[in-house]
C-alpha cells in the first residue's frame, strides 16, 4: 500500500489517466441522476456529505494533523463555493440539452486552466504536447458548434431553442466555475495537507447545499416522493465515493505534474459519458463523434510522448 501511494505521488500521468476515467463516470452519473428527476442541489449535498465522512475517517486512521488552519480554510472556502456552483449548473444544463453538448462545453474549463498554467506557473509544453493540447481543445470547440445539429436534440417534447440556450449558458458557467475550483486545488496541493483540505472543502459544500435545500429550495423538497429521495441518496453516495478518489488523484497530479498537461489529458473525460449515454440512453453517435473519440486517444499519446 505504501509503495502504491508513493507511486501515485510521483507519477502524475498515471493519476491523470485514472481520475480522467473516474470523472467521466461521475459526469455520466450526473446525467443518470438528472434523467431520474433528482434535484441537483440534493445530489451535491449527498455526495459532499459522503466525501466529508470518507476523508474524515481516513484522517482519523492516518493521524493527519490540521496545520496551517488559515490556509486550509482559505483554499477550502474558494474551492467549495466554485465546486458547488459548477456541479449544480452542470446538472441543470443536463436537464435542458444532451450530454454530447453539455460535457464538451463544460470541459472548456481546460482552456481557462491552460491559460492559468502558462501565465501563473510558466509551464512550457514540448512540441508534441502542444499538438496534443490543441487537438483536445479543438475537439471541444468542434462539438460545441454542433448544438443546432438535429441529432443532438433532447428527445422530449417541451424542449425549445430558448431552453437549449439556457442549458448552454449553464454549461459555460460550469466550465468557468470548475476552472477556478481546479486552480485552487493546484495551489492547495503543495501548500496544505490533501486529506484535510478535501475534508474541509466538502464539509463546506455540504453546509452550503444544506442551507440552500432548507431555504431557497424548501418548497420543492416537499413535493419530492420517497422513491426519488432514495434514488437521490444512492446517486449521491456513488458520486461522492468516485469524487473522493478522483479528487485525491487530482491533487496528486497537480502536486508533481504541469497544470497545462494534466488539463490537456483530463479534458478528454467527456468521451466516457458520451459513449455511456449512447449505450444506455440511445443518444445519437455518428461518425463525427467517432472521430472525436479517436482524436482524444491521439492527443493523450502525444502529451505522453514529450518530444
Amino acid at each position: 500500500m505504501e509503495q502504491f501511494l508513493q507511486y501515485i505521488n510521483l507519477n502524475w500521468f498515471f493519476c491523470t489517466i485514472i481520475f480522467t476515467i473516474i470523472y467521466g463516470i461521475v459526469d455520466y452519473m450526473y446525467k443518470v441522476a438528472a434523467m431520474h428527476n433528482c434535484q441537483a442541489h440534493q445530489i451535491i449535498n449527498k455526495s459532499a456529505a459522503t466525501i466529508s465522512i470518507l476523508s474524515f475517517g481516513i484522517i482519523l486512521i492516518t493521524g493527519s494533523e490540521f496545520v496551517d488552519i488559515k490556509s486550509l480554510l482559505f483554499f477550502a472556502a474558494i474551492n467549495s463555493a466554485f465546486f458547488a456552483l459548477g456541479s449544480i449548473v452542470k446538472i441543470k444544463a443536463l436537464e435542458r440539452i444532451p450530454s454530447s453538448i453539455v460535457f464538451p462545453v463544460s470541459k472548456l474549463n481546460s482552456v481557462f486552466l491552460i491559460v492559468y498554467a502558462l501565465v501563473l506557473f510558466n509551464d512550457k509544453p514540448t512540441l508534441s504536447q502542444w499538438i496534443g493540447i490543441l487537438i483536445s481543445l479543438s475537439m471541444l470547440v468542434y462539438i460545441s458548434f454542433n448544438i443546432n445539429d438535429k441529432s443532438n436534440k433532447v428527445r422530449v417534447e417541451h424542449v425549445n431553442s430558448n431552453i437549449q440556450i439556457i442549458g448552454l449558458i449553464f454549461a459555460v458557467l460550469a466550465a468557468f466555475s470548475t476552472s477556478i475550483s481546479m486552480l485552487t486545488g493546484k495551489f492547495a496541493s503543495t501548500e496544505v495537507s490533501k486529506l484535510n483540505y478535501i475534508f474541509i472543502s466538502y464539509t463546506f459544500v455540504m453546509l452550503y447545499t444544506f442551507i440552500f435545500n432548507h431555504t431557497i429550495f424548501s418548497k420543492k423538497l416537499s413535493f419530492i416522493d420517497i422513491a426519488t429521495k432514495r434514488k437521490t441518496l444512492v446517486f449521491g453516495i456513488i458520486i461522492g465515493i468516485l469524487n473522493f478518489v478522483g479528487y485525491f488523484l487530482v491533487l496528486n497530479a497537480f502536486e508533481t505534474g504541469p497544470l497545462s498537461l494534466v488539463q490537456g489529458i483530463s479534458s478528454n473525460s467527456f468521451i466516457i459519458p458520451i459513449i455511456l449515454s449512447v449505450i444506455f440512453f440511445k443518444e445519437n453517435f455518428d461518425y463525427k463523434k467517432m472521430i472525436v473519440v479517436g482524436m482524444a486517444i491521439i492527443s493523450i499519446i502525444l502529451i505522453k510522448m514529450e518530444f
